[in-house]
């Protein structure tokens, strides 16, 4: 069972049953394969291990097309974009979705990893003071768990006019 705050919401709880269906928030369920709440409330369940995978790649692809297209838009109309977090997920998140092309630099709170340059991409790390001086129509949140706070330090940001973009779990 995963707690029921912010930082943990989008993982992923376990349901058992024989073939995929849709449960009830409300009914009771055991916990050996992998579930996930759609957009109505409704619990979604699939029957194997193996299918989970499959339907978690299907996922993560469709995801990654509907972020590349939103993305390469936005680079034809001549929009900045900068994305938020330089962690090593992110490193991950940046070498799957294909991204190091499209984003004009980096942003992350911790100082350590200020003035670097991500491993591979080579795109400049600068600190989140970075938005406002360098100010990109649009900054991509790569460190998507931390969405919230990272959105509620930068309203500074928004009332400027700039945009978040948050890939995961949803595009927003």
């Amino acid at each position: 069972h995963c707690p029921d705050d912010d930082m943990h919401k989008n993982y992923w709880n376990f349901v058992t049953e024989a073939e995929i269906q849709t449960l009830d928030s409300s009914e009771l369920v055991s916990t050996s394969c992998p579930s996930w709440t759609d957009d109505n409330g409704k619990i979604k369940a699939v029957s194997s291990y193996a299918s989970w995978i499959e339907v978690f790649a299907d996922n993560i692809e469709n995801i990654k097309k509907q972020l590349l297209d939103l993305l390469k838009d936005l680079r034809a109309e001549g929009k900045s974009i900068a994305g938020y977090g330089a962690s090593v997920g992110v490193t991950t998140l940046l070498y799957h979705f294909e991204l190091s092309n499209l984003l004009d630099f980096m942003v992350d709170d911790n100082p350590v990893r200020h003035n670097l340059y991500t491993p591979g991409h080579h795109i400049p790390v600068l600190p989140s003071q970075a938005i406002y001086d360098r100010n990109p129509d649009y900054v991509l949140i790569l460190a998507w768990r931390y969405a919230d706070p990272i959105m509620n330090k930068h309203q500074a940001y928004l009332a400027q006019g700039g945009h978040f973009i948050l890939p995961l779990p949803d595009i927003k």
